[in-house]
């Protein structure tokens, strides 16, 4: 879910509120707040996501509410927010907003966003990935197919058959572009699924930053 999305919804929901009606006590906003917070109350699968908490929140208004009126003007609020949060925009969290721009200009590439990952330099995963790699081969190519291989539930047979062979007996696709002089992004099509990868360099190591997995516009396949 992106939470910075929902973040400044819920500010403007707020400001809105403050200018229409100066006059709300301390119980007012505690209410508000709480019936926004629905928003975080739903059913998520891969491709469907069913804001459970705002239908509720809906119902308990309409039967229970003395102020109906701003209380579904919040709920209103919640929906937008969490529209934009499960389908428009990739779920970014407030520490990743820096790059945000970035990541949204890789989604461009999709006729549809299956799965949006991103990871820190210090999960365990980036460790994981190196576990195939040594200093005379591609490190982030390695670390790139192990990844995709081990999304796709793929056993891989060994570190030979991984540099070397994995790519050709399987008929993955792939490419890679440096951006910068820290930062590579790949390419990769395996299996009926396209893979955008970036990875960062820090201290002579690679790092897996996101990976966006769908399907790429044919006229944006690099």
């Amino acid at each position: 879910m992106n939470y910075a999305i929902l973040l400044v919804v819920f500010c403007l929901l707020t400001i809105l509120i403050y200018f229409t009606d100066k006059k709300r006590d301390f119980r007012s906003w505690v209410k508000i707040t709480l019936l926004y917070l629905l928003v975080f109350v739903s059913y998520n699968t891969e491709h469907l996501h069913i804001p459970i908490g705002i239908i509720i929140g809906y119902f308990i208004v309409l039967k229970w509410s003395k102020d109906a009126s701003i209380m579904k003007v919040t709920l209103l609020f919640a929906l937008i927010g969490y529209i934009f949060s499960m389908y428009i925009l990739p779920p970014v969290e407030l520490k990743h907003i820096p790059y945000s721009k970035e990541l949204y200009e890789q989604i461009n590439r999709f006729n549809e966003v299956d799965s949006i990952k991103l990871f820190s330099k210090e999960e365990q995963l980036q460790e994981k990935l190196r576990v195939y790699t040594d200093n005379q081969v591609d490190i982030d190519r390695v670390m790139f197919l192990t990844y995709i291989l081990s999304d796709k539930a793929v056993k891989i047979k060994d570190r030979h058959w991984l540099i070397y062979s994995a790519s050709h007996d399987l008929g993955i696709i792939g490419s890679k572009k440096s951006k910068g002089s820290n930062e590579v992004l790949f390419y990769m099509t395996f299996s009926g699924s396209d893979y955008i990868g970036m990875f960062e360099h820090d201290n002579n190591k690679s790092y897996l930053k996101y990976v966006i997995k769908g399907d790429i516009k044919k006229s944006k396949k690099p």
